[in-house]
């Protein structure tokens, strides 16, 4: 009797299981059917593209799972004539904690990334430390000019 038992409480769990997967599946398709019907005239492309530039323009850049570094490079410094090496190596060099082996292949997801400034750049291709160059500029000043 109690084998009988067993086998009807696994028959119903098994049925009430089953029934429920269905209706969680059958709300998700109308959940999707309505989102498609809402979302039919709406650019989310378009949506996409002016958040990033709105977060781009504060200076930082929060990287999502997917994201490569010259993607991001290429979003947020549009149309620039610096050669990409130098661009990784400015992010890089500005976001140590989101490359920890510093290869720009890998990019921790999560992190935000500071987006490197021209100064920033300008520091890789020049060696001498600024505090060195104002020294020097102001030493300049007090020389006698002749016309």
């Amino acid at each position: 009797m109690t084998a009988t038992i067993r086998l009807v409480a696994a028959a119903l769990i098994t049925l009430l299981t089953g029934q429920a997967i269905a209706a969680d599946t059958a709300s998700r398709t109308e959940i999707d059917r309505a989102l498609r019907v809402l979302l039919a005239d709406y650019d989310v492309q378009d949506h996409l593209d002016i958040r990033y530039a709105e977060e781009v323009a504060t200076g930082f850049y929060e990287v999502r799972t997917g994201d490569t570094l010259d993607g991001i490079i290429n979003r947020a410094i549009q149309g620039s004539s610096i050669r990409k090496e130098m661009l990784r190596s400015a992010f890089i060099k500005a976001n140590p904690r989101a490359f920890p082996s510093g290869n720009p292949n890998r990019m921790l997801a999560g992190v935000k990334l500071r987006i490197p400034t021209a100064d920033d750049v300008l520091r890789l291709v020049f060696t001498v430390d600024p505090a060195e160059l104002e020294i020097e500029r102001r030493a300049r000043e007090s020389w006698v000019h002749f016309p």
